[in-house]
């Protein structure tokens, strides 16, 4: 055992925490259901071709910034009930906090 103690400079730390977030995914189906009981469906592509492309850009972005992000299939249903247990509107900020519960990883749709 060390009589004395390291200085701080000389101290190993712990690397930084790692930012994990849940990614709404959805099949086709349940994206048209999500998009059309949306309180903010322009905040949705067009169609489920180009959502899919902007994702997947997203989801890259986000890893590539060391983000540990999970892809979590988002069942409408689940979605809107969640909502109305929390009074929330199915809006953007809604759909991220959703997926990004503990209980939604259960839905992770892999990578």
């Amino acid at each position: 055992m060390p009589k004395h103690k390291p200085p701080p400079w000389l101290k190993t730390t712990s690397p930084p925490a790692r930012t994990h977030a849940g990614v709404p995914w959805y099949t086709e189906d349940e994206w048209a259901k999500v998009k059309a009981a949306a309180t903010d469906p322009d905040r949705l592509e067009a169609n489920y071709k180009q959502w899919m492309q902007s994702a997947e850009d997203s989801l890259r972005k986000s890893r590539a910034q060391g983000v540990v992000a999970s892809k979590v299939l988002i069942s409408c249903g689940e979605l809107l009930a969640w909502c109305a247990r929390h009074k929330k509107e199915n809006n953007a900020q809604a759909r991220v906090q959703f997926a990004s519960e503990p209980g939604a990883r259960r839905h992770d749709a892999g990578k």
